[in-house]
């Protein structure tokens, strides 16, 4: 489709649709048009709508999978109604004359954290983990991880992205939940009284974000790791980009030094490939960096899993000798099985949302 005609096309459409601008709606009038064109060009709604994408499916169009729209997070997030770990609130949206919220309802946009090497109009081509699909592989629920676009008030640091993996709705304007978020409003009243079909009440207004964790005094943290495969943990500390390792619990000089990570990095332990030795990683800023054997370099594993803010924490969850990510959130824990970017394998409530490591 040539930009003459989106542009042409976009202009006699805008009156119908106040979702986006000229490049959002441009984007979704050039799919709408090649998928579906007198549909689009026939019967008010959005492009977004208008698409039958059954996400790969043999769904009926008449399904819920195939309406365009992208399925509520606590469809897959354990009935939780906010962004799944490995995932972040790109945007938001308003609809207005809704029979919930007292009319007005917000709801935003939760996007798969992705890394890439190159960045294409703000997405990865490619997102590991994150595949178009219908919620719980069921075609009466909307599809995930299928939507390519972004609204873009929240978390504008963040240049790029992979797919809509999910929607958190809200009574609550997002910029009072979120303060990543900016108060720029779009809408799109045909999601009014979307449903869930979660158990929960709807809608659940997400709980505000954590203060961000304590910063460590000085760049410094206490740790305990089995360094040399012996199979007995031993201490360790990360001063200021440099481990300290020890391989017995006595008194005396470090048996392991090296530069691994900056100051102000948090430190974390693990065996992150099943070999029996504790090595280090550092988080930072939502993007784990780990390595393989307790010597300076760079790093061997890297991805992105969770928000600057969440607190990180490491173990074997599935028990199959690997150490693996995983995040402390307002009180719910979300783990994961792989050391790879992608939405929570566990999640679940436990703690109260002030809660912090004492030790790491």
């Amino acid at each position: 489709m040539t930009d003459r005609l989106v542009e042409k096309a976009t202009s006699i459409l805008q009156s119908r649709t106040s979702r986006r601008g000229f490049l959002v709606r441009a984007a979704f009038a050039g799919s709408a048009l090649a998928v579906s064109p007198a549909r689009y060009l026939l019967r008010p709604g959005t492009a977004y709508a208008a698409i039958c994408g059954c996400a790969n499916t043999s769904c009926d169009c008449g399904s819920a999978c195939c309406d365009g729209y992208t399925d509520f997070c606590c469809a897959i997030n354990n009935g939780v109604n906010a962004c799944p770990a490995g995932s972040f609130t790109g945007g938001w949206w308003r609809a207005d004359g809704s029979e919930f919220c007292d009319g007005t309802r917000y709801i935003m946009d939760c996007h798969g954290t992705c890394s890439c090497a190159e960045c294409t109009n703000g997405f990865c081509p490619t997102c590991s983990g994150f595949d178009c699909e219908c919620a719980q592989g069921d075609c009466n629920h909307r599809r995930v991880n299928c939507n390519y676009f972004r609204y873009g008030q929240c978390h504008q640091e963040i240049a790029c992205s992979g797919p809509v993996l999910c929607r958190v709705v809200s009574c609550t304007p997002p910029y009072l939940l979120d303060p990543s978020c900016g108060t720029t409003v779009l809408r799109d009243d045909s999601t009014a009284n979307h449903l869930s079909g979660c158990p929960a009440t709807e809608p659940e207004p997400p709980p505000p974000p954590p203060p961000p964790p304590p910063p460590l005094i000085g760049s410094r943290a206490v740790l305990m790791g089995d360094w040399n495969g012996d199979g007995v943990k031993t201490p360790g500390v990360f001063r200021d980009g440099t481990w300290y390792l020890r391989n017995s619990n006595t008194t005396g000089a470090a048996d392991i030094t090296l530069r691994y990570g900056d100051a102000g990095d948090v430190p974390v332990v693990g065996d992150w490939n099943g070999d029996g030795t504790d090595t280090p990683g550092v988080f930072r800023n939502g993007t784990w960096y780990l390595r393989n054997s307790n010597t300076s370099g760079a790093a061997e594993i890297t991805f992105r899993y969770a928000d600057a803010s969440d607190l990180p924490v490491v173990g074997d969850w599935n028990g199959d000798g690997t150490d693996t990510p995983g995040v402390f959130r307002a009180g719910a824990w979300y783990l994961r099985n792989a050391n790879t970017t992608g939405v929570a394998d566990v999640s679940f409530n436990y703690g109260d949302p002030s809660d912090r490591q004492s030790v790491r």
